[in-house]
């Protein structure tokens, strides 16, 4: 028989340590740059999110993520630092050059994964 467990703060599979993990700043005068868009980070809050991802690139995520482990030992960020990263660049990116060519491959993404929903729910209507 399963035993069912009611989801809160401390068992929810979903929370990270990130989320727990939040810090105060005290900006100083003699900051770098990049300390000012570290510092605009941590005063940001997070919010958990649950998106679906193309299988390929949650392996190549993982496998990226056990590469970083093995080369940078305890050190290495978590998996959805990287996924933040990467979206922060992307939307960066958006703001300059390349914009219609990553709309033009995201449009292409979206009408396959309709495709692949359509597909899906035919097959559940003729398995009925």
């Amino acid at each position: 028989m399963r035993k069912q467990v009611r989801i809160d703060d401390t068992n929810d599979p979903l929370e990270s340590k990130t989320d727990r993990v939040l810090t105060s700043y005290q900006p100083s005068n003699t900051e770098s740059q990049e300390d000012v868009n570290t510092a605009r980070y941590e005063q940001i809050s997070v919010r958990k999110v649950t998106f679906q991802i193309n299988e390929k690139l949650l392996d190549e995520l993982i496998k990226l993520h056990d590469k970083l482990r093995v080369e940078l030992g305890k050190e290495v960020p978590y998996r959805e630092v990287l996924v933040e990263v990467g979206i922060d660049q992307v939307i960066e990116q958006l703001k300059g050059k390349g914009r219609d060519e990553f709309i033009s491959i995201a449009m292409e993404r979206q009408r396959l994964r309709e495709e692949l929903a359509t597909a899906r729910q035919e097959r559940r209507a003729r398995n009925r």
